[in-house]
């Protein structure tokens, strides 16, 4: 069920005004971040983590919702590369 397609999208952005995508799977989420600047990581991390929101709350996978959450944010580029890995070991033992 964590593979579907969901009715939910994430909004990736840089700033409030700047749209980056609109995603509606895991898969579509590692790629998105795999490419995002560090300003977009940071913007998602400003008030809570909304990558961790949005896979637990649209996606419905708790497990990897606190593991994205536990990854240390300090460094943006590192927590993009950790965050990625997580999605992709995660999506690849669901296949």
């Amino acid at each position: 069920p964590y593979l579907r397609r969901v009715q939910e999208k994430f909004v990736m952005k840089e700033t409030d005004l700047d749209i980056i995508a609109h995603i509606a799977m895991l898969d579509e989420l590692a790629d998105v971040m795999e490419s995002a600047s560090n300003q977009a990581m940071e913007f998602h991390l400003r008030k809570g983590n909304d990558f961790a929101s949005w896979i637990q709350n649209a996606v419905g996978d708790q497990d990897l919702a606190q593991k994205i959450n536990s990854i240390d944010y300090s460094d943006p580029s590192d927590a993009r590369q950790k965050a990625v890995s997580a999605i992709r070991e995660r999506t690849d033992s669901l296949r």
